[in-house]
């Protein structure tokens, strides 16, 4: 496991202009160095007052932006495995699983959001034991990163809802209703900054490309497909109950994706349910398999979310939408 996490923190912190966003938070850190911020650059900075603190930090000991990178990478890197190994019943495919799902490499670019993402990761840990004060200090030490991460916190009263066909209704009409009143939903998020931001650049907020079409249809094919053993994980994975109604959110809230793209970033805090509850249906799924159907099925897995990686990272909007399609470094 260390040597898997001491790889990825290498190729995190040598990368020298690896993803889109690169230049801005270089520009960004020598700013806040300089105390030379622009309107625009502060702005976004009073929403993520931890990334900037950390800035502030560096900049005293040196002004090597490399080094704000090399720190934001490990806390990221921190954060992702010590969930992995403090939830998952099987921490390499969920690690497996982390890589496929391309969560590593985004965050080469949306370096706050993902240090935000990997937090929230943690928190599932006090989600599953019911520990309210942990989960919601946890939460908002990721919104100090990113303030989208506070939606997270919708999932608390949500989470112990059983997967009945009454609760499923309850969640689709959820759904259908985002779509219907999205633009709303949208003016409501106009406080995120990148809602405010992207919400009028005709890129990010146009919905059904490739990538949004995707990733939908994705998450909801794995939604049900851990649906159709709902009752067999329950029954020996109780706390898995939290991980179905965080899958079931992470559905609907795609649905607003599909219409204005940028918003698929807010699903990402829920899409991270996978790499935890995956492993626990393929193990239901195996557990009364011999050593070679066990190793037939899980070559079958990795090679179908191989392809899936495959496809997603070389899409319109992943690595080359996403500034991480070619790899450098300043060594």
């Amino acid at each position: 496991m260390m040597i898997s996490f001491l790889t990825l923190f290498m190729l995190a912190s040598f990368r020298d202009y690896v993803g889109r966003d690169y230049g801005t938070y270089v520009g960004v850190f020598y700013s806040v160095g300089l105390d030379n911020l622009y309107e625009g650059e502060r702005t976004w900075l009073m929403q993520s007052p931890l990334f900037f603190l950390i800035c502030k930090l560096i900049n005293i000991f040196t002004d090597e932006y490399l080094m704000m990178f090399a720190v934001i990478g490990f806390i990221t890197l921190f954060f992702f495995y010590k969930a992995i190994h403090d939830i998952s019943i099987n921490w390499l495919l969920s690690l497996y699983l982390l890589l496929c799902f391309c969560l590593y490499y985004q965050s080469f670019n949306q370096i706050r959001q993902m240090t935000a993402v990997a937090i929230i990761a943690y928190s599932y840990k006090y989600l599953v034991r019911d520990d309210i004060k942990k989960f919601f200090l946890t939460v908002f030490i990721a919104s100090t990163f990113h303030i989208s991460a506070l939606i997270f916190g919708i999932i608390w009263p949500l989470r112990k809802m059983k997967m009945s066909v009454k609760n499923l209704v309850f969640y689709f009409s959820l759904g259908i209703a985002l779509f219907i009143l999205f633009d709303r939903v949208v003016d409501l998020l106009s406080f995120v900054g990148y809602v405010k931001n992207y919400s009028g650049d005709e890129e990010f907020s146009a919905g059904f490309t490739l990538s949004t079409i995707l990733n939908f249809v994705v998450r909801l094919a794995l939604f049900f497909f851990c649906l159709i053993f709902y009752k067999l994980v329950i029954k020996k994975y109780s706390h898995s109950l939290v991980y179905y109604n965080l899958a079931a959110i992470c559905t609907i809230a795609q649905i607003g994706a599909v219409k204005f793209s940028i918003f698929g970033r807010l699903t990402t805090y829920f899409f991270l349910v996978y790499i935890f509850l995956l492993p626990e249906v393929f193990q239901i799924l195996t557990e009364h398999l011999d050593k070679m159907g066990k190793l037939i099925f899980y070559i079958v897995v990795l090679i179908a979310f191989a392809i899936y990686f495959l496809v997603y990272y070389f899409s319109p909007n992943g690595a080359e939408g996403g500034g991480y399609l070619i790899y450098s470094s300043w060594i």
